[in-house]
């Protein structure tokens, strides 16, 4: 796959690392979930052709269900955070994710989150036997994935050059791209690359604010780089994301607006497709009784399935029974409400075959998938030929439950919006300078 073949040019690119040689990679992944399933095939993949490649991972918090466990072919390091800290980050993080869901999201509560992945970042680094042992191993790189800003600073005390995976939607970091605001739209901007004038004086003003909370967002992490960084050799958050050797997107252009990409930037999409196997027995049947009908595909991410929340269950069963297609939905059985009877025509497993139900066959095929943050459905629909996600502003919706963007419709919402973006724009635009003045979103080094 193509995808795999660029990843492995990574161990030819770097300084040190020579093409007749076997590499020593460090991947670092701290949050679990669909962010560790990627770390796991990026390893393997480099395991496989001939690297030496040792993990390092968190073994368990809010992000981490319960995954199979598997005979991995590479070495693995773990660790854990303290009982107290851990079960404080999981109220955390469930809260933020209920709120979220239930569309009262605020990015306090965001901020809220990484502070304790700053402050798990504080309790890693204070692991003075681990860190020596990784020290000793005298890595030639390391990977880091880009969701927790912890694995950059792990490789900036190791001294190692390091290569970063993006995981997540493309304009959700600030790492050095050149952004024509013009065409460009930005992140959560609910804007498409055609934007009229009052939409590219959104985008405008929006950018302001995508810059404060960026620094806002690196800055819950001030803490844990004065205690384990002298002063004077003190990282900049927003220039160490520029230090990356490569940068790798786990996306493919076909997901993405058009936008100037940098020589080290490089979409390797696709990374989590494997050889087809046959589809388990009892999906097999219950796919069988739709007959022509087809059936619909629902998966929400391994963060999402965390979530308790009766209501959402509620209302989806709801919708899923009136569809004639046969429903398969990834959902922890154990989160099922006992009061809420499951429709008919809707089968709910811990765990799917997704590449395996979406090969391609005479049936017809209705997929309905939001983004995981690894993008891992929408790739496996686009591999077997089908449609399964919309783009807005560089965010992916479901087929079935999609958002569209407000616009800029009518007269009167456009002046309105222009008078409250003024103001906003203005506080954004004071707020970025300080950002910029204090090395927050800055564009690459000359």
């Amino acid at each position: 796959m193509a995808g795999q073949r660029v990843l492995l040019l990574v161990g030819f690119l770097l300084p040190g690392v020579l093409l007749s040689e076997a590499a020593k990679i460090l991947t670092i992944s701290t949050v679990g979930g669909s962010h560790y399933l990627l770390m796991d095939r990026v390893s393997q993949i480099l395991q496989d052709h001939g690297h030496n490649v040792t993990m390092l991972n968190h073994k368990r918090g809010p992000f981490m269900p319960d995954f199979k466990k598997e005979e991995k072919s590479y070495q693995i390091i773990s660790w854990l955070a303290p009982e107290d800290h851990q079960r404080e980050f999981k109220k955390s993080f469930d809260f933020f994710l209920e709120e979220t869901l239930g569309g009262r999201g605020k990015f306090e509560n965001l901020l809220n989150v990484l502070e304790y992945l700053a402050l798990q970042c504080s309790h890693f680094l204070r692991r003075k036997d681990i860190m020596d042992s990784l020290k000793n191993e005298n890595f030639d790189m390391v990977i880091v994935e880009t969701f927790d800003y912890c694995p950059f600073l792990i490789a900036e005390k190791l001294g190692k050059p390091f290569v970063a995976i993006l995981s997540t939607s493309f304009g959700s970091l600030e790492f050095g791209l050149p952004i024509p605001l013009s065409y460009v739209p930005v992140f959560r901007s609910l804007l498409t690359d055609h934007m009229d004038f009052w939409g590219r004086v959104k985008n405008f003003l929006m950018f302001f604010s995508f810059c404060r909370r960026q620094w806002h967002m690196q800055s819950t992490f001030d803490n844990t780089i004065k205690e384990h960084f002298t002063e004077g050799s003190r990282p900049v958050l927003s220039h160490l994301l520029l230090k990356a050797e490569l940068w790798f997107i786990n996306s493919d252009f076909a997901f993405d607006f058009a936008r100037p990409l940098l020589p080290n930037t490089v979409y390797v999409g696709g990374l989590m497709e494997k050889p087809i196997k046959p589809v388990p027995q009892d999906l097999e049947n219950f796919i069988a009784k739709f007959g022509d009908s087809g059936f619909v595909l629902v998966t929400l991410g391994s963060m999402v399935n965390t979530c308790q929340n009766p209501e959402i269950f509620k209302e989806m069963n709801n919708a899923f029974a009136h569809l004639p297609q046969g429903v398969i939905w990834k959902c922890q059985c154990s989160h099922w409400p006992k009061d809420v009877h499951l429709a008919a025509n809707v089968k709910i497993v811990d765990w799917l075959p997704q590449s395996d139900l979406l090969d391609t066959s005479p049936r017809q095929w209705l997929p309905a998938s939001f983004c995981a943050p690894t993008r891992s459905a929408p790739h496996s629909g686009w591999w077997a030929g089908l449609t399964t996600s919309s783009r807005q502003g560089g965010q992916c919706t479901s087929s079935l439950m999609s958002s569209s963007s407000p616009g800029m419709s009518s007269t009167c919402s456009t002046f309105l919006y222009f008078c409250w973006g003024s103001l906003w724009g203005l506080y954004g635009f004071v707020g970025s300078c300080w950002a910029w003045l204090s090395g927050g979103c800055v564009g690459p080094e000359r």
